[in-house]
Order: C-alpha cells, then sequence, then structure tokens
C-alpha cells in the first residue's frame, strides 16, 4: 500500500529501513482464525450492520464498510535501518547511523519509519542488519528469561519452539543452563537440539519429559519453565506445573491458555509470572515517547537496554538468528510471505523482508501523496482537516464528507497509516503527514484542526497567517500567551476563527437560548458533567499536553454557560473548588465545582465529576427561570415544566457538531453572525485557564 512518509518531529528518528521481521504469531493470527471465529466475527459485524442502518442510516452504513475495506493498519515491531533525520531533540544519533528499531506503530513494515529514541538503539559493526532486524523480538525473549532469573547450572523447559522458544533456548544455554526444549513439531524440535539445547523432546511424549528431567535434576524437577508458546490450549500451563520443582518458576511469554487448577500451585508453591514485551518502560508513554529513562540503579534492564544487550549477544556470537531465516522477501512480496507462513504444508520459520529502495537510499519520502480525484464545484470551500484520530474520524470527517458546500482536500494524521485510511475512506484529494501542506496549497480555503491539545494555538496561529479560515477544535490555547498568540494572528490575518464549543449549536441549546431572552427574571443554571475517570497518565491529563480536563474539557460547559445567559452579559465573579483525587493532592483535577455570577442576576453552577457510575447519562443541563424548569438531559431531549410557552426538543442525541461546521460554512461565505464573536471565544479560553490556574496553586497547598 502506498502511504506518505512520516515527518520527523523534534523528539523522533527517521529512519529508512532495511530489513525487518514477520511475527509468525502475532501478525499472522488474523490470517489463522478458525472457520467458527470467522463466522462469529461476521455475524458481530451483521449485527452492528443493523444497528447502524436504523440508527444512522444507509450512507454511514455504506461509510463504514468502505472504512473495513481501508484498514490497512500497518504490521510490524522489529525492523533495522538507516537514519535518515533526527529530530532537534534528540541526543546521541545521527543521519547515517545504523540502528535497530522496535515498537507496533514505530517499526513498521514500511520504507520509512518514525521511531521515537528510547524504541531505538545502535547497532554494532560486528552485526548485519539483517540480524539486527530480530532485536524486537529478541529482547522479548531476553525480558522473558531475566522474569526466569536463571542461574549457573539450573535446568530449564522452553515449551514451544517458534521464533522466541528458539531465541530462549539460546540464552539458556548462554546463561550456563541445561534446557529441555518441547513442541509438537519434529523440525522445531531438531532446530532446537541443534541450537544447543540438551534434550528436545516431543511435548505429547510427557513420559519421556519426566525421564529427561529425572535424570537431568536427580528427580528435583526443572527450575523455571518458559512458556513460549502461542496457543489457546491450557495444556502447557498444566504440564508447565507437573514440571517445575518445589517453588520453581513459571514465566509466561507467548500467548498460551491461562486456566489451571489451584492445588499444584498450593502444593508446589509454585511462582507464575508473565512477561510483558520486551521489558520496563513498555506501554508506558513517558518512556517511550516522552523520553524519560529509568534510572539503571533502580530499573537495570529495561527495553532499550534489553535491546542493547540482545545486540551484543549477536556480535559476540552467542545467538545465532541466520539459521531461524528460512525465507527472504522483497517488501513488495510482503503479502505473499505473510500467505506462505500460514499455509497449511508451510514448514517457514524466520520470515524477513528487505527493502530495496531504502537500503539504496531512494526511499519515497513525499509526506502527501494524491489519493482521489474529484472534481471541484464552482463555490465549492477546499477544507483540509488536520489530525484524523479517533474523535475526528467518528464526527468531524463524517460531518464534512456530507456537507453540500464542503470539499475535503487533505486529511493529515501523525501515522502514514491513519492518513491513507481515512483519506480513503472520505475521499480526500492527498493523505499526508505533513500538517503544513494543506497551508501551503493556496486553493485549501479552510482547516479543521484537531489535534492533541498543544499543538492547537501554534498551529491555528500559522494557518491564520497563512490566510486560512480555521475551525479549531477546543481548546483555543493551553496558556494566556497561545490565547494571545492566536487572536493577534487572527487580526493580522483577518481570516474566520471559531473554536469547536459545539454545545451552543444543538438544537436544544438553540431552542432554550431563544426562549430566555424572553424570560425578563435572572435565574439558575446547573450543569452536571458525568465525565467518567481518565487514567492520570493519559495525555489530556498531562498539563503540557492536553491541559488537564478544566481546559481541555471544562470549557465546554463555561461556553455554554455564557450562551445560555447572554454572551455579552458580564461574570462579576466566579469561584472554583475541586476535590483531589483519590483522596490525594495531585495534578490530576478532574473533579471540580465552578460558581459563575452574571451581571444580569444569573447564576451558573457547574459540576464535572469523574467519580460517578458510568451507568448515568454523562450531561444535564436544568434552567430555573420565571416560574419554569428546563432539563436537557443528555442532549438527547429537553422537557420543560412551567409557565407556558415552553421549549421542547427530542430526537438522535445532537451535540451540536453538525450545526457547528454549518455555522462555520455560514461565516466563511460572509454571514459573520453565524458563530460567536471573537471576544466571546476569547472569554470563554480565559475563564478555563483562570479557574485551571487556581486550581492548580489550590492542589499544591498542604492540607491542614
Amino acid at each position: 500500500m502506498d502511504a506518505p512518509a512520516p515527518t520527523c518531529g523534534d523528539d523522533q528518528l527517521l529512519v529508512a529501513t532495511a530489513w525487518s521481521v514477520i511475527s509468525t504469531g502475532t501478525e499472522t493470527q488474523p490470517l489463522r482464525a478458525t472457520t467458527s471465529e470467522r463466522v462469529a466475527q461476521r455475524s458481530n459485524w451483521i449485527k452492528r450492520g443493523i444497528e447502524v442502518l436504523q440508527e444512522e442510516g444507509i450512507r454511514t452504513l455504506r461509510r463504514k464498510i468502505t472504512d473495513m475495506d481501508n484498514i490497512g493498519r500497518p504490521l510490524g515491531y522489529s525492523a533495522a535501518g538507516i537514519v535518515l533525520e533526527v529530530g532537534s531533540r534528540v541526543d546521541g544519533f545521527a543521519v547515517g547511523d545504523r540502528v535497530a528499531c522496535a515498537g507496533a506503530g514505530y517499526a513498521c513494515h514500511a520504507e520509512v519509519n518514525q521511531v521515537p529514541p528510547m524504541l531505538a538503539v545502535h547497532v554494532p559493526e560486528e552485526v548485519s542488519l539483517e540480524e539486527a532486524a530480530w532485536t524486537t523480538i529478541g529482547a522479548i525473549a531476553l525480558q522473558g528469561m531475566r522474569r526466569a532469573r536463571p542461574e549457573l547450572g539450573e535446568t530449564v523447559v522452553v515449551t514451544g519452539l517458534g521464533l522466541l522458544g528458539l531465541l530462549t533456548v539460546q540464552m539458556a544455554r548462554a546463561a550456563g543452563c541445561r534446557v529441555v526444549a518441547i513442541d509438537l513439531n519434529a523440525d522445531r524440535i531438531a532446530r532446537a537440539k541443534a541450537l544447543g539445547a540438551t534434550a528436545a523432546l516431543d511435548a505429547r511424549d510427557e513420559n519421556a519429559i519426566c525421564e529427561t528431567l529425572d535424570q537431568l535434576t536427580g528427580s528435583i524437577g526443572a527450575d523455571a519453565v518458559l512458556l513460549t508458546a502461542s496457543t489457546r490450549s491450557n495444556d502447557p500451563m498444566q504440564q508447565a506445573l507437573r514440571l517445575v520443582r518445589q517453588r520453581g518458576r513459571v514465566v509466561v511469554v507467548g500467548d498460551v491458555g491461562l486456566e489451571m487448577t489451584r492445588s499444584p500451585f498450593y502444593q508446589k508453591e509454585a511462582e507464575v509470572t508473565i512477561s510483558c514485551s520486551y521489558g520496563p518502560g513498555r506501554y508506558d508513554p513517558l518512556y517511550e515517547e516522552g523520553g524519560i529513562d529509568y534510572p539503571p540503579g533502580f530499573v537495570r534492564w529495561t527495553e532499550n537496554r534489553n535491546m542493547e544487550a540482545f545486540l551484543q549477544l549477536l556480535a559476540e556470537g552467542r545467538i545465532d538468528v541466520q539459521s531461524l531465516t528460512t525465507d527472504r522477501f522483497p517488501i513488495t512480496a510482503a503479502e505473499q510471505a505473510m500467505h506462505k507462513l500460514v499455509a497449511p504444508e508451510s514448514t517457514s520459520l524466520g520470515v524477513t523482508l528487505y527493502y530495496p529502495a531504502s537500503g539504496d537510499g531512494e526511499a519515497d519520502l513525499r509526506t502527501s501523496l494524491p489519493m482521489h480525484s474529484r472534481p471541484v464545484p464552482e463555490g465549492a470551500i477546499q477544507l483540509g482537516v488536520i489530525g484524523a484520530g479517533g474523535f475526528a474520524g467518528a464526527v468531524h470527517l463524517p460531518n464534512v464528507d456530507k456537507h453540500p458546500d464542503l470539499l475535503l482536500t487533505h486529511v493529515v494524521a501523525r501515522t502514514s497509516a491513519t492518513a491513507t485510511r481515512q483519506a480513503r475512506t472520505f475521499r480526500a484529494a492527498r493523505a499526508s503527514t505533513d500538517w503544513k501542506a494543506p497551508l501551503e496549497e493556496e486553493a485549501v480555503d479552510a482547516v479543521l484542526i484537531a489535534t492533541r491539545h498543544d499543538t492547537h494555538a501554534s498551529f491555528a496561529a500559522e494557518a491564520l497567517r497563512a490566510g486560512k479560515h480555521v475551525l479549531l477544535e477546543k481548546p483555543l490555547g493551553l496558556t494566556d500567551a497561545e490565547i494571545d498568540d492566536v487572536l493577534a494572528a487572527q487580526a493580522e490575518s483577518g481570516a474566520i476563527l471559531l473554536v469547536g464549543h459545539n454545545r451552543r449549536f444543538s438544537p436544544a441549546t438553540c431552542q432554550l437560548r431563544d426562549s430566555i431572552r424572553t424570560w425578563s427574571a435572572p435565574g439558575m443554571i446547573l450543569v452536571r458533567v458525568n465525565a467518567g475517570a481518565i487514567a492520570s497518565d493519559h495525555w489530556t491529563q498531562d498539563p503540557a499536553v492536553g491541559g488537564g480536563r478544566v481546559i481541555g474539557e471544562l470549557c465546554h460547559f463555561l461556553d455554554l454557560c455564557n450562551h445560555l445567559v447572554g454572551d455579552a452579559v458580564e461574570i462579576t465573579h466566579w469561584n472554583a473548588m475541586s476535590i483531589p483525587r483519590d483522596g490525594a493532592r495531585v495534578e490530576c483535577i478532574d473533579n471540580v465545582s465552578v460558581q459563575i455570577q452574571y451581571a444580569n442576576g444569573f447564576v451558573a453552577n457547574l459540576l464535572y465529576t469523574a467519580t460517578g457510575s458510568t451507568q448515568l447519562a454523562k450531561e444535564r443541563v436544568e434552567v430555573f427561570c420565571a416560574g419554569r424548569s428546563v432539563v436537557i438531559d443528555d442532549f438527547r431531549s429537553m422537557h420543560a415544566h412551567g409557565t407556558k410557552p415552553l421549549p421542547q426538543w427530542s430526537g438522535r442525541q445532537d451535540k451540536g457538531h453538525k450545526a457547528q461546521l454549518d455555522a462555520f460554512a455560514q461565516a466563511i461565505r460572509g454571514n459573520g453572525d453565524a458563530i460567536p464573536s471573537l471576544a466571546t471565544t476569547e472569554r470563554t479560553a480565559r475563564l478555563a485557564v483562570a479557574i485551571d490556574k487556581a486550581l492548580r496553586e489550590t492542589a499544591r497547598e498542604p492540607q491542614a
């Protein structure tokens, strides 16, 4: 699949792939699905398709089916190549360095990969790039060995002699252990013996296995059993508990069934451990993406140091991967390679892919590629979407696709696969990984920005200065300085700027706002947001990246209250309080109460909580004014009580996203009244920043 090349971020490396290794377990799993599994999957698809058809119509169903056909998610996680570019904040690497790369989504089967430095290591001169491409798989095996804590002279059983198992056999031998290798495949049993296993046996012949262990251990049993198999069966685990000695260790490295009876564990006090991928740091965004290393004195073997250790074993000749390589294919024949691996008669084991263009320094580095050729209707507003993640893919892109006045020119995403998939699904003219691509094209009139919050202000300011109209997902900025920059850019260009506070565009909100304007008496507004918990390490909770939930989401409801009361009505006073998360004073501020006093006598109370039950609807708005009570329930319905006339509305949940997009198009056409004024937008943004600042300062105060 052709896709735009990734760009090199300030904290990343750009690597031209020379070799990559196909994981015979993980990557081929979808192709190995049984008939019953496929039938069950298709049954679920049909059921979901009927639901979509009933709830969202035939057009949405057709789009979702197209999206399934265009999935194209990147495969691969173990590769090696040459550094093409080095980010401005990256140390220790230079253009031309030979590196091994790791990580799903980073070390893909692709000509060019964008890799965080913590997932890349230098390749010793003694090691070829083809050998180095095994580094990630080797690090997985090495981490399993570390979890087993082998000691010199111990007896280790390795069950499952695929790539991980055969690497583990060699590592156990290098650690001075006697190795009993077990599998069902005769060829792999023979390979294990050739690679130094003390004994290599058929897993079904447990008598022979037990006799061998008795001879090697004096009937004590295996000191450690490493399960490197890939099977849903519980047999390997049950067998491991029979083979391991009293107080021995069982380490699960592969994907095996984990159902087991208690008595063998209890009687032997066996220690059962699951090994997590390449080692400490895996799945920790602060480590992998943020580059925050664990001190060696506290965590000796991180995933990065495991990768280095595996390469050193290769350099010293202690590990042989060449004998595990049964097939080599060019990247252009990757599909053929995958099918050969899963063929019933296949004897393939280690399958590597090589990249002729990358290896010759001729990798295609274009970051923007044409996708669909569509005529441009006269007067159409040509719009690029920057940021094509889950929310943009579920909400913004479908709305743009359906809008009669908008023509999608670009879909820009951080990863090549996402940009390509979404561009195909929504018929964009181009897919790109360079966010500036739509800004540099004169024909583009506007951009919709839906990236992570820390990029909002800089992207919006540059787009405005490029003369593009901007629909910017909230927030406007994370700081007053960022807000200043965007507003200055808008003043310089005169282009339209709309921030995505979509609740004000909901039909329920519009009807309620029109009614309130006719009610003379002041009133009370109560907004309850049952937001649900988000992990403290999620990017939205990071003040520097997401800004936290006050700036990132509560701003929606600040804007809603301002709009209901009147955008021009002055705020005379506000107060905010929060409860510490889990009773500890931490930077995670997501349980907040805000009270706002307006000059016209209205008082708004906002309760935003992450501690409630997910069974309760997320959003509820209540207004009490002039003998009337109005309730908007999760933007699915609106009910009113009291003196008539009363607003009423019901229908599918509508939080105003489509109407907001339409208002943006109207504003571009010349109807500036369709969107809130910049003063209104600025007030909401600065209020959110001020509330967040006050709550964080309070959180830092010592407890009484």
